[in-house]
């Protein structure tokens, strides 16, 4: 598969995938989007319109027509093009490794979620950095679980 018509299939996706698509995402997106738009309407391609407007909906059924679109009207030959695709399927990526967190919290206690997060359940102290030596919690003997027979 083409990169061009790769990259519009993956903002399609990630843009149909989420109701608000992150604002970078989604202005990558709709940029390469008017850029291959603007290529097809310049070369007088309606079939590649057609299949640049259908891939959000039917994915599946216009990938095929519009990467022979793509392909039959020079695109992959474009610079302006390639880079566009590119950018887009660059921000696609750093969001896929962002990841995403998901957590459900009951009872009295704390969730910390993403990388160097630090949460203290009730009763509790929360340290961070480089400690040394013992930590004396009040009610507590040390090194004893208050919570333990």
């Amino acid at each position: 598969m083409d990169p061009i018509t790769g990259a519009l299939l993956a903002g399609a996706a990630q843009f149909a995938a989420t109701e608000t698509a992150k604002a970078v995402i989604k202005d990558a997106y709709e940029g390469l989007k008017a850029k291959v738009k603007q290529w097809f309407v310049e070369r007088k391609r309606p079939d590649g319109e057609m299949a640049l407007t259908m891939i959000e909906q039917k994915p599946d059924t216009w990938k095929g027509p519009l990467a022979e679109a793509l392909k039959e009207s020079g695109a992959a030959d474009n610079k302006e093009l390639l880079q566009a695709a590119q950018a887009l399927m660059t921000i696609l990526e750093e969001a896929k490794q962002q990841g995403t967190y998901h957590a459900v919290q009951t009872g009295s206690g704390a969730i910390a979620q993403g990388q160097g997060a630090v949460a203290a359940g009730a009763r509790g102290i929360a340290v961070g950095g480089n400690v040394q030596g013992g930590i004396n919690m009040p009610g507590s003997k040390e090194g004893e679980d208050e919570h333990k027979p």
